[in-house]
């Protein structure tokens, strides 16, 4: 079993690989759901797929702009 030092080993890349997944999961649901991958007029209603998959993009850009200045 892996320890707290081996769990924060590469953590940077494994959230963004870990956002980047979590959003292709979410076009994905959508696309079967409601047959459309995204709806920009759904963007500004809370907790709606798309919503979700602009806050999750926020929090991935903001991940990649801090690992950029390291």
């Amino acid at each position: 079993m892996p320890g707290f030092s081996e769990l924060r080993k590469n953590f940077w890349k494994r959230l963004k690989i870990a956002l980047c997944f979590i959003i292709v999961f979410i076009l994905v649901d959508e696309g079967i759901k409601e047959g459309y991958l995204f709806k920009l007029s759904d963007v500004l209603i809370p907790l709606t797929h798309e919503n979700t998959i602009i806050i999750i993009g926020a929090v991935l850009l903001i991940v990649v702009v801090i690992k950029r200045r390291d």
